[in-house]
């Protein structure tokens, strides 16, 4: 059943996933913070409609580019992050301890027992990525008040869909390199 594969996928690995889930999903509330900080130090300027003296207060413009110029950084990178720490060990654990043999005599399929273990642990890698995804577009849309993320490529690899597309990438990557370097 699900709930056994997700046990058996916990157990493999927690920290790793505790720290994954609890960091990045940390990053993305520390993100929507600061997002919404920067809306407050950019004031009545960069409320509908925008006006010419939007963003260019020093503290916005301070805050913009230190505190949140870095959490847009780490939004870029937990992807990346969130793929090797959690990819790499699901199988290679499984190898090492020489039970993949013995799972695998014992299921209908590599294919199957292989989707059993990696769906729980891809399914909270996706909620995860799916916050930073939406985290990103905010806080962007926030740093950058003169221009339309939504029409723009501005920091277009920290936010949005392609952190999606990365953190996948980065885990059938890794998925990969710990069934085949163990």
């Amino acid at each position: 059943s699900l709930r056994t594969s997700a046990r058996l996928a916990g157990r493999l690995d927690p920290l790793p996933l505790a720290f994954v889930v609890a960091g990045g999903l940390g990053l993305a509330a520390a993100a929507a913070l600061s997002a919404a900080h920067l809306g407050d130090l950019a004031g009545p300027s960069c409320g509908p409609p925008v006006l010419v003296g939007c963003g260019s207060d020093p503290a916005f413009e301070g805050f913009a580019e230190d505190v949140a110029g870095r959490l847009a950084f780490l939004i870029g990178l937990t992807p990346f992050l969130a793929g090797t720490l959690l990819g790499a060990p699901l199988v290679a654990r499984e190898l090492e301890r020489r039970t993949a043999g013995v799972a695998w005599a014992l299921s209908p399929s590599r294919a199957r027992w292989l989707a059993w273990r990696a769906a729980p642990v891809l399914g909270l890698v996706v909620v995860v990525l799916v916050a930073l995804a939406l985290a990103g577009d905010r806080l962007t849309a926030a740093r950058l008040p003169l221009q339309d993320p939504a029409q723009s490529f501005t920091d277009y690899g920290l936010r949005g869909p392609l952190i999606i597309a990365r953190g996948l990438a980065a885990f059938a990557v890794a998925l990969a390199a710990g069934v085949l370097l163990r």
